[in-house]
């Protein structure tokens, strides 16, 4: 545990401590079995992904595994892009404001953040080439509920890393005008890393964050404790070249950062 699990407090620390142990002993053969034949094969990779994560973020509390976050990050990569392979043609039929046959937005904004830390950028365009403009709904298995207005944020950015970007003038214009202030927060962010605003992007990430752990975070267990999206946007900052920047807490606590997983 560390100064941020102390800000946040998410979850009992013998519990935390238990929880990653008990973790760690999946890691070594996670996905076998999603290539056995034997299970639904979208929702293992989905869920295998889902553990990289959860392993990521209780090293980011202080809670580690005997596997180093670098090791973690390249495993729940190689799963994303075997669960995107897998959902691909699902995705690509997707129809506005339907639910699409397959979940996309979390193992999506999952992979992001492990390909942006990792420099896999080759990846990272391999799994932003999966996805479309009409992906504004998610279906099961997601921890919060999406808001449309999220996914469009999401979509914006997946869009910078495509090989032939989609169309994101209509999902930004809805993200500016959600009723909801995150949504709003997180494109402004967006918009300043984009066109280099530093100043602008420190103070739209920051109050996105802490509109997060307002509104939506739940301090039970660290998958509901990190604000994903802005994480994000903050390891994005960091490629462009702001490696400098630091938020102080409770923010930073919210924040999977290359400093928060020692990788810098």
């Amino acid at each position: 545990m560390n100064a941020f699990y102390e800000a946040v407090r998410c979850g009992p620390r013998a519990h935390l401590a238990d929880g990653i142990r008990n973790i760690e002993k999946l890691f070594a053969t996670l996905g076998d079995d999603c290539r056995s034949g034997k299970v639904d094969q979208a929702y293992c990779f989905r869920s295998s992904v889902r553990i990289c994560a959860q392993m990521l973020y209780h090293w980011h509390f202080g809670f580690h595994a005997v596997s180093r976050p670098l090791q973690i990050m390249n495993k729940g990569v190689d799963l994303a892009l075997e669960y995107f392979e897998t959902v691909r043609d699902s995705l690509a039929k997707a129809m506005r404001d339907v639910e699409p046959q397959a979940a996309w937005y979390f193992p999506y904004a999952e992979a992001l953040l492990m390909t942006t830390l990792t420099r896999r950028t080759h990846e990272r365009t391999q799994l932003s080439d999966c996805l479309q403009p009409n992906l504004t709904r998610d279906i099961g298995g997601c921890v919060f509920d999406i808001e449309p207005e999220h996914a469009d944020v999401l979509l914006c950015i997946a869009a910078s890393f495509q090989s032939s970007p989609m169309e994101t003038a209509p999902l930004g214009q809805r993200a500016q005008q959600s009723r909801k202030r995150r949504p709003k927060l997180l494109f402004k962010a967006w918009q300043a890393l984009e066109s280099g605003d530093r100043a602008k992007f420190v103070s739209a990430l920051a109050d996105s964050t802490a509109n997060f752990a307002k509104t939506t975070a739940a301090d039970n267990t660290p998958l509901m404790a990190v604000a994903l999206e802005e994480s994000n946007l903050a390891a994005l900052a960091y490629e462009r070249g702001w490696t400098d920047i630091t938020f102080d807490l409770p923010v930073a606590a919210r924040l999977v950062t290359h400093r928060s997983l020692e990788l810098s």
